[in-house]
């Protein structure tokens, strides 16, 4: 956990020193907030679940949470 919260520092940094490319293409603002809350809040859930299956010895409970997330996002992909 604590490896997750070290890298914070470089993803902001990472963001501030990209972020004159991602305003060069007409995304808007709102979008790109809507999409990195998202982001924040299912990789924490996930990381919950995760450490919870760790505790509890059923890590092959997580890898059907992987397989069942990757196979709704290549579904969206595919749909979009």
């Amino acid at each position: 956990m604590y490896s997750f919260i070290l890298s914070i520092p470089a993803i902001i940094g990472a963001v501030l020193l990209k972020f004159k490319d991602v305003t060069e293409i007409s995304i808007a603002p709102m979008v790109i907030a809507i999409g990195t809350i998202t982001s924040l809040a299912v990789g924490c859930i996930a990381l919950r679940v995760l450490l919870a299956m760790l505790d509890r010895g059923q890590f092959s409970g997580f890898s059907y949470y992987c397989f069942g997330v990757g196979a709704v996002v290549l579904i969206v992909q595919l749909v979009l």
